[in-house]
């Protein structure tokens, strides 16, 4: 289905699957895990809108008031089902908080994480690449 956006364009709504990179998935990941709004906060968008475009980030505290034109927009935690808790990294690394976390202790952590994509999210089949 298609719909007119506020920009008065026609935009895909009916989005059944997408293509996302794994590594920029990986990567949005390693940035923003030690944020405190991660992962409740952030967001991918799995379609292109008016506003932002597939596999870009939506910041719930911050995007809120723009219209992602029906978009869906699974959480980051929807998309790699088996991030680690803060606590059970800061155990991983060695360290009593995230703000001291030595930068080579979190890039060995990562490197050696085995992510989980997910097959569904936002009732949208995820193809991986």
């Amino acid at each position: 289905m298609r719909a007119l956006s506020f920009l008065q364009n026609f935009i895909d709504t009916d989005i059944t699957e997408a293509t996302l990179s794994r590594e920029l998935i990986r990567g949005y990941v390693r940035q923003l895990f030690k944020r405190w709004d991660f992962p409740d906060q952030i967001f991918v968008s799995l379609g292109n809108s008016s506003v932002v475009s597939k596999g870009e980030l939506v910041w719930a505290n911050i995007d809120c008031e723009n219209p992602h034109d029906w978009v869906p927009l699974p959480r980051i935690d929807e998309l790699v089902l088996n991030l680690p808790t803060p606590e059970a990294f800061l155990k991983a690394v060695g360290a009593e908080s995230l703000e001291r976390v030595p930068p080579e202790a979190e890039s060995r952590f990562w490197s050696h994480f085995k992510f989980e994509f997910a097959v569904q999210a936002a009732g949208v089949r995820l193809i991986w690449e």
